[in-house]
């Protein structure tokens, strides 16, 4: 099974919540657990909360959701096409008192990948999570295909 869910947004601060409900609706109908879901929603949020923030103002941006059920994992690009972010953004780490500054800190630990590819062109930021499945699971009831 493939599911595969892509959205393209305006940079709004509506697009956030929206956003985050969409993917979690989706990941619950296949019965993805809820704590599995929260730490992809929450990154889902803090990127795309970053994109709204920081990305050029006319710029509308990109989220593609794939959840792979022969690897039990969910893929998850958001892009924009604003003008890139400098090196030492994508690299630092905040401080834990810091109020800003630690977006990716908090994508990088709840998401089992995380790559930044910032260029002239935009930001692309590719997540993975492998995927843990409730009870009531979907997934759990297909034959698992090698």
């Amino acid at each position: 099974m493939l599911l595969r869910l892509v959205l393209r947004l305006p940079r709004d601060p509506v697009t956030v919540p929206v956003t985050r409900r969409t993917v979690d609706c989706a990941l619950d109908a296949i019965g993805v657990s809820d704590e599995c879901r929260d730490d992809v929603t929450l990154a889902l949020t803090e990127v795309c909360s970053n994109v709204v923030r920081h990305a050029h103002e006319s710029t509308d941006y990109t989220v593609t959701v794939t959840v792979t059920a022969t690897a039990n994992r969910c893929t998850i690009d958001v892009c924009d096409s604003g003008t890139g972010l400098p090196q030492e953004v994508t690299s630092r780490k905040a401080g834990a008192t810091a109020e800003h500054g630690r977006g990716l800190s908090i994508v990088r630990a709840v998401m089992d990948a995380v790559q930044v590819v910032a260029g002239p062109g935009g930001v692309a930021i590719h997540m993975v999570k492998q995927l843990i499945f409730g009870q009531r699971g979907y997934l759990r009831r297909l034959p698992q295909q090698t």
